[in-house]
């Protein structure tokens, strides 16, 4: 209902609803037989018109329909936010059975300017298995070329014409997308999704920390299985063949702020090892053990962007790390992780993330992850089978945008920010670690490549999803209140001894909020590391997960 919709348009679209509805059988009960229907309208914002439990007859149903009145108004549309609210909100509670099937029509009469509010609502409809049509009265070029990424064909996109009938041309909707039959499949119609054929290069790094219970490490190596079944793996990955190869690795607990020379990953696998899913799929579920600790994701994503990403032999046109979070970075770790995630992403690197729990911190993976943070950042909670199945779907369609390039990266929004970074790590302003190779002086994007060093690789020692998931950009995970990770940051622009210097000199303080756990800190007077209860916000940056953290980075101090 937004500006450009006319008492004429507006009855063609109410004919419209009415003609799709009227063969349907109608629930009349919350059991799950024929349909529940919901109808809303929208132009910059989405109202109620009818909801699922409304109407259980469809006289009575087709009668409100039909006296739905046009509400006038000046503001322009926007479906990005109609589809998303439409998946989040009216999907919100579902019956459940076998063949349940979860159908959304949008009916438009043109384009929506917002482009990245509809790749999203593309990524959480299809998460969601929401099967999905647009009916435009006129062109929708931005919601067609988002839909197209599509590549099982759940998704449909009609464009009305005024000379010929409703029921040819809305065929295509009610037999593929309102009653379409999984058992009795068209060929026309919704395709099984088959592996992705990406020119990618991805690097899985897995939060293997104590802060990640048994049972949901357990849920993500499931979920990792599936994610590699989805793409379709180079089988000669030392060639440029245009096709996929993946890496994995997990962060290896220990104090990389005074012992830079350390490796601080474990390897799984690295990019030439494998050269089918199937394989990786049984190091995965066999060789692929947790490996505890404290988390230090900083140094483990510098280390895979350097030393594997940047440097690969033969590397494929998109380079995307995949970083499953289950824990707070260490207080060692914490400058260098905001140094790892801004140099991932000038460097045009894909970085997407996946939270685990709810022990992360919000600050941490918003900071980690590429922009815009809704298409790069989806909670797992526990990594229940109904969470690692919206994953699933959220990623294959993730990595169809990477394909078909519909992001930039980095984004248009990160570009000065990046020359400034450039500018600083140039003229020696950041520390960096020891026996790197060198930068891009370029900061990287589809249209303008990063250009690498190219040297054998060799191996070395070894984004709260309910069964109803809300993904509104806020996540369960704690935010970073204190401010001492920009000024810890700061410090690493001068020199990396003075950041451990003031780190362990500080007093420890137990915060602002009432979630009290145990926390330790190093005591200058005694030079020893003590216990002490940590509210769950504010404090300093002398706090850490455990004795071993602590002594690991003060007791050797000066």
């Amino acid at each position: 209902m937004s500006e450009d919709v006319t008492p004429e348009v507006f009855e063609s679209m109410r004919a419209t609803v009415h003609h799709l509805l009227v063969n349907i059988s109608i629930a009349e009960s919350n059991c799950p037989r024929g349909a529940r229907v919901a109808v809303v309208s929208y132009s910059f914002s989405v109202k109620y018109l009818i909801r699922f439990s409304d109407y259980h007859q469809k006289k009575h149903l087709l009668t409100e329909v039909n006296n739905i009145p046009l509400e006038r108004t000046s503001r322009q549309r926007n479906i990005g936010a109609a589809m998303r609210f439409v998946a989040r909100h009216v999907f919100k509670r579902t019956r459940k059975g076998l063949l349940m099937r979860k159908v959304a029509i949008f009916i438009t009469n043109g384009e929506s300017q917002d482009a990245k509010s509809i790749n999203t609502a593309v990524l959480e409809l299809n998460a969601r298995d929401i099967h999905s049509a647009v009916i435009a009265f006129r062109n929708t070029p931005q919601v067609t070329a988002a839909f197209k990424t599509d590549e099982t064909q759940s998704f449909i996109v009609k464009l009305m014409k005024s000379d010929q009938d409703l029921r040819t041309q809305l065929s295509d909707v009610k037999r593929c997308i309102i009653c379409y039959d999984p058992c009795k499949t068209e060929s026309s119609c919704s395709k099984a999704p088959a592996p992705i054929e990406v020119d990618l290069d991805l690097a899985v790094l897995v939060d293997g920390s104590r802060s990640v219970q048994a049972d949901q490490f357990a849920g993500v190596k499931e979920l990792l299985g599936s994610v590699v079944e989805q793409i379709a793996v180079s089988s000669q990955p030392s060639r440029a063949d245009n096709q996929a190869r993946v890496a994995l690795y997990q962060q290896i607990s220990g104090s990389y702020a005074r012992t830079e020379g350390q490796i601080p990953v474990q390897q799984e696998f690295d990019f030439m090892m494998h050269q089918d899913s199937s394989s990786m799929k049984s190091h995965i579920f066999q060789s692929m053990q947790q490996l505890g600790g404290s988390s230090g994701l900083g140094y483990a994503l510098e280390w895979i962007v350097r030393k594997r990403l940047l440097t690969a032999t033969k590397p494929r046109k998109s380079k995307m790390v995949l970083a499953i979070v289950g824990g707070e970075t260490s207080y060692w770790d914490r400058a260098r992780l905001e140094f790892a995630s801004r140099l991932a992403r000038c460097q045009g690197v894909v970085v997407f993330t996946l939270t685990v729990g709810d022990s992360f911190n919000n600050t941490q993976v918003k900071e980690l992850a590429s922009y815009p943070l809704e298409q790069h950042l989806v909670h797992l909670g526990e990594v229940k089978q109904a969470e690692q199945d919206y994953a699933k779907r959220f990623i294959h369609t993730f990595l169809t945008f990477v394909k078909s390039q519909v992001n930039r990266y980095p984004a248009s929004s990160e570009q000065k920010m990046c020359q400034n970074f450039q500018q600083q790590i140039d003229q020696g302003l950041i520390d960096v670690l020891e026996e790197s190779t060198p930068l891009p002086t370029t900061p990287a994007s589809y249209s303008q490549p990063a250009t690498t060093p190219s040297f054998d690789q060799t191996a070395d020692t070894q984004t709260v999803i309910s069964n109803e998931p809300e993904h509104d950009g806020e996540y369960s995970g704690h935010e970073d209140t204190s401010g001492f990770v920009s000024d810890i940051f700061q410090l690493l622009l001068h020199d990396a001894t003075d950041l451990q210097a003031v780190v362990c000199t500080l007093k420890h303080e137990k915060g602002q909020c009432r979630d009290f756990v145990v926390k330790w800190h190093y005591d200058t007077s005694s030079r020893a590391c003590f216990p002490f209860w940590y509210s769950g916000c504010g404090g300093n940056a002398n706090r850490f997960e455990s004795k071993e953290d602590c002594e690991a980075y003060c007791v050797w101090t000066p």
